[in-house]
């Protein structure tokens, strides 16, 4: 019988802790799925040619002065160290890789980059925002809300992902079926799954709860808990991944523009500010 063909992980890489907790994140999914990791540095065309852009947060130098002649060379550098660690990193963990660096648009190139992959892993933001939790970077939203790969949303600290807890929110959507697949693949990295179903305050019955609980069932989930709640899902959501502990988020979650993401606050949106684990969203 033939093997199936392993899938292959697009890394984004930018050298931040963000990006490094994603590469954490990616190289262990692999690890357990035996698949293929390539991870991609683009060096900043913005940054570098704008005249009046300011590089140095960006490259971890806060406050230092740099000429308009250095920002290509320092990110080449930047770029050249973040994938030698990336290449090393997945040699201890036996993970076939290969690294490039581009020039360009960063969201430009990662989008185009992404459609010949199976997932996607990038870190929430850059440099230039590094102390602030919640903030989602200029390119990370971008990418995140355009791309048709599915996301792997790396943890909001440098360090590696537990391997005890996987939360999948499920709701019975087309997406969600996708999720749950993806649950189901990455159950061998975890002890336990836990399966939560979230109803609307104008629910008057509970044939939705039955009819989750019958899909779950059928699925080749093991040794799942279930669990369902009241109330608005993305901040439902959020709670329960905090209260129970959960080292990775598997959820589903849709392309928007921009502005239609802002102006509906959408539950992805929300999620990803306020959940520190790393999430999978199937799209």
């Amino acid at each position: 019988m033939q093997q199936p063909k392993p899938g292959n992980i697009l890394l984004a890489v930018d050298g931040s802790p963000s990006s490094k907790a994603a590469a954490y994140d990616a190289v262990q999914v692999s690890s357990a799925l035996g698949w293929n990791i390539h991870a991609l540095y683009v060096v900043d065309a913005a940054q570098v040619f704008e005249m009046y852009s300011d590089s140095s947060q960006e490259l971890g130098k806060l406050g230092e002065q740099i000429s308009n002649e250095q920002p290509i060379t320092l990110f080449e550098e930047q770029g050249t160290l973040t994938l030698a660690e990336i290449d090393e990193l997945c040699q201890e963990r036996s993970v076939p890789v290969t690294t490039e660096m581009i020039f360009g648009g960063v969201p430009e190139t990662i989008l185009k980059s992404a459609d010949r992959f199976d997932l996607l892993a990038l870190g929430r933001r850059g440099n230039h925002h590094v102390k602030d939790p919640h903030h989602l970077g200029h390119n990370f939203r971008r990418i995140a809300y355009h791309t048709h790969t599915p996301l792997l949303i790396g943890n909001a600290e440098d360090k590696p992902l537990k391997q005890q807890r996987v939360l999948l929110a499920y709701d019975g959507s087309e997406l969600s079926h996708i999720a749950l697949a993806w649950a189901e693949r990455l159950q061998r990295m975890f002890a336990d799954v836990m399966a939560l179903s979230v109803g609307q305050k104008y629910d008057k019955d509970y044939t939705w709860l039955e009819d989750r609980q019958k899909e779950l069932s059928n699925s080749s989930l093991k040794h799942y808990e279930f669990d369902r709640e009241i109330g608005e899902p993305g901040k439902i959501i959020a709670s329960v991944a905090a209260s129970q502990h959960a080292d990775l988020l598997v959820m589903g979650a849709y392309q928007h523009s921009q502005l239609r993401e802002w102006a509906t606050h959408s539950i992805l949106n929300s999620i990803v500010r306020e959940v520190r684990i790393p999430i999978l969203a199937a799209k």
